[in-house]
């Protein structure tokens, strides 16, 4: 792998966690495990503020959350998984994360296609969300 895949690896990891903790904060302030079926019936309201002071919004099979420090979106995956990432959502963080400012879509993409010859990141193309990438065993 280049320097530049496991840089890309790195911003997957971190992309993930953060989904992973923000998608933790929603169940436990709005009292629901599957989010989107949730929000797609009204049974929580589909934007608001966490009392931890996060913003969210649910859109289309998604959710954007906004904090000081960052905007963070994501898709639900099959079975309610999270951690899906595609290179705009990659991006999109890192051009507001200092330490992967510098990486463009360009070469997240790339980094996307050795790492998924590599079988680093699979690609499974399941509903909702068929365009999701996913890190291998995860």
């Amino acid at each position: 792998m280049t320097n530049e895949d496991n840089r890309v690896l790195a911003l997957i990891r971190r992309y993930a966690a953060l989904v992973s903790e923000h998608v933790a904060d929603l169940r436990n302030a709005l009292g629901q495990s599957d989010l989107l079926m949730a929000a797609n019936s009204r049974l929580i309201p589909r934007s608001g503020v966490l009392p931890n002071g996060v913003e969210y919004f649910f859109h289309g099979v998604g959710c954007t959350v906004e904090t000081p420090d960052y905007t963070l979106d994501f898709d639900f995956g099959p079975i309610e998984r999270v951690g899906g990432f595609d290179a705009w959502r990659l991006s999109r963080l890192a051009s507001q994360l200092d330490d992967f400012g510098e990486l463009s879509r360009e070469e997240i993409e790339e980094a996307l296609e050795r790492l998924s010859a590599a079988g680093v990141v699979i690609a499974p193309g399941l509903p909702p969300s068929p365009h999701l990438r996913y890190l291998a065993g995860s």
